[in-house]
């Protein structure tokens, strides 16, 4: 059964009057549930609460929170229903995401329809960072100004079709959490955090992590068909990147990567990676006064590769 790890994902920033982390529990277990996601477990510090969820994460601070799900999700449906509350006249910022996904017919929306449904509610602007046929990124900011922080830096990176180790050892029957960990090794890049981490079954494997108001998370989607990786963080890492970026590649050997970057600054990196050319890059400056980088990193072909044979069609 093919599991779908490509992932949505909203920020949305609302007023000073309001503290988004005064909101009980209750209310973010509806809203998960909405998407068609519940919570897992969560972790907290004074300035963030990290929700691990069935699909992915949900980080809520005082005036802001970002939701990412996986699978067959309805991130928009969870949207509307956060509308309820807090009405789009109280929102200062909203930016929704949608990556390609391997089969995209197996899902309920598309970008489109999610764009559609939220209409009513919020009108926006609409963009796309790639080619249609190649790896792209779907992205609607609400149509308001908004001065984001000079902190506020957002660093994803989406990796796809992974090899080596890491795919065999967490698509290895009776695999458990204590290998994964030791596999990933993180806390030696990112010493300090507090970590809430679950391991599925029969595969995949999440994780939040949280330092005061900073925040990374990691989730695997380990198929044997449509392997995807993806690790997002709010640390800037402009200086350091380079290290972090080949210490994750190097575990989950993608043989292509996706590299997403929001800085209020306008200073985006220029990342090179050996092994790997770029194919694409994007970049645009938001009404909400953001600059996102797009890049589309590919594995260099040494030799020719066998074709893949799909069983189960006849």
């Amino acid at each position: 059964m093919f599991f779908e790890g490509s992932e949505k994902k909203v920020e949305i920033v609302v007023g000073s009057q309001f503290n988004l982390m005064e909101i009980s529990k209750d209310f973010w277990d509806q809203m998960v549930a909405y998407a068609g996601a519940k919570i897992i477990s969560e972790i907290s510090t004074e300035d963030c609460t990290a929700y691990l969820l069935s699909e992915s994460s949900l980080f809520v601070w005082k005036d802001h929170l970002t939701m990412i799900t996986c699978g067959t999700t309805t991130l928009v449906k969870a949207v509307k229903f956060f509308f309820n509350r807090f009405s789009p006249e109280s929102i200062e910022s909203l930016i929704y995401e949608r990556k390609n996904e391997y089969f995209p017919h197996l899902q309920s929306t598309n970008y489109f329809s999610d764009v559609k449904f939220l209409s009513p509610s919020v009108k926006g602007t609409s963009y796309r960072f790639g080619m249609p046929d190649e790896h792209h990124l779907m992205l609607f900011e609400m149509d308001r100004s908004y001065q984001p922080a000079p902190s506020d830096v957002t660093f994803e990176l989406l990796m796809y079709n992974l090899q080596g180790d890491a795919k065999e050892i967490l698509n290895s029957p009776g695999h458990t959490i204590e290998q994964v960990r030791d596999l990933l090794k993180l806390e030696t890049i990112f010493p300090g955090f507090k970590v809430d981490d679950y391991l599925f079954q029969p595969r995949g494997y999440s994780l939040n992590a949280l330092s005061g108001s900073n925040y990374y998370t990691v989730h695997v989607t380990p198929e044997e068909i449509g392997s995807y990786v993806s690790f997002e963080t709010n640390l800037d890492i402009n200086e350091t990147v380079k290290h972090q970026l080949s210490h994750i590649l190097e575990i989950f050997q993608p043989e292509s990567f996706d590299v997403i970057w929001f800085r209020p600054d306008h200073q985006v990196p220029d990342l090179s990676v050996p092994q790997y050319v770029a194919r694409n890059r994007y970049q645009q400056t938001l009404k909400s006064g953001y600059t996102v980088s797009y890049s589309s990193h590919f594995m260099e072909a040494n030799d020719y590769l066998p074709a893949t044979k799909m069983e189960g069609l006849q």
